[in-house]
């Protein structure tokens, strides 16, 4: 039988590894990359809350209804959630222009696809790309996301409405909400794997990206609930940033998910050096 080597039991959890993390996280400038990351996906909000106020309306107007409170605005804290549906009722008569905001959306969210795509290869000590051809990745990124979001707020809605009406007892709606989040952890960690794999564009094995891929999924549902729920509870936003405070909650929250995703790649690139799957980098 052969003997396992020290570097293939290397863990996530082991101390020099996580200093290494951090201490790459710096170097490498991720704060930077994730405060660009997420001031593109905010721009692109804007649009997509148009067309989601389009398709509200369009609901309306034709009889049927959908229950936006319940969607994938709940992972958002609350001050952010509430300006986002806030602003759905306001825009629900934009037929002419659905199709112009959904390819804004898709178009300004994609760039923070884009510096993702740029960061990761950027950690993993690979050249950079063209632009097109970095754009058209992102776009195919973040388009699978929508689609991806989409399902999951149809299956919340439809839970919801199961409650409501009575058809599930209180303890199968809250197992149904469990079965979600754990859904929805693994949707992200997919969607992280994916992401880290376009990106350095090598043959990852599963056990190379998927420790980053779960670690970013895992903090990313830690901060949502985290944050939002000091944000509810303990911080009082209103008395620093007065009518901005909802759009401050909204970047610092979108700041952090970026962050954890780009840490979570950095995971990974350690892992691999440290078990000698690739040579080492140079840092700085």
């Amino acid at each position: 039988m052969r003997e396992s080597s020290p570097s293939s039991v290397v863990r996530l959890t082991d101390p020099s590894v996580l200093r290494t993390i951090a201490h790459n996280t710096m170097v490498h400038g991720l704060s930077g990359a994730a405060s660009a990351m997420a001031f593109d996906i905010f721009l692109g909000i804007v649009p997509l809350l148009a067309f989601m106020g389009w398709i509200a309306g369009w609901l309306a107007r034709t009889g049927r209804a959908i229950a936006f409170d319940v969607t994938l605005l709940d992972l958002a804290p609350g001050p952010a959630a509430e300006l986002a549906r806030s602003q759905l009722g306001r825009i629900d008569d934009a037929t002419t222009f659905a199709p112009v905001v959904l390819l804004g959306f898709l178009w300004l969210s994609s760039g923070g696809t884009h510096v993702a795509l740029a960061t990761v290869r950027q950690i993993v000590g690979l050249p950079a790309r063209t632009y097109a051809r970095t754009r058209l990745l992102a776009l195919g990124l973040t388009l699978a996301a929508v689609v991806f979001a989409a399902l999951a707020s149809a299956a919340a809605v439809v839970l919801h409405r199961l409650g409501a009406i009575g058809a599930l007892t209180e303890r199968e709606h809250d197992l149904g909400k469990v079965v979600l989040l754990t859904i929805s952890v693994v949707v992200v960690t997919l969607g992280n794997a994916t992401l880290y794999r376009i990106a350095s564009g090598r043959q990852w094995q599963r056990r190379s990206i998927l420790p980053g891929a779960l670690l970013a999924s895992i903090v990313f549902h830690a901060v949502s609930w985290i944050f939002s729920t000091y944000v509810r509870t303990l911080a009082k936003y209103a008395a620093f940033y007065g009518g901005l405070a909802a759009v401050a909650t909204l970047m610092i929250w979108l700041w952090l998910s970026s962050l954890a995703v780009l840490v979570g790649a950095e995971a990974n690139a350690v892992l691999d050096e440290t078990r000698g799957k690739t040579p080492p980098r140079r840092s700085g």
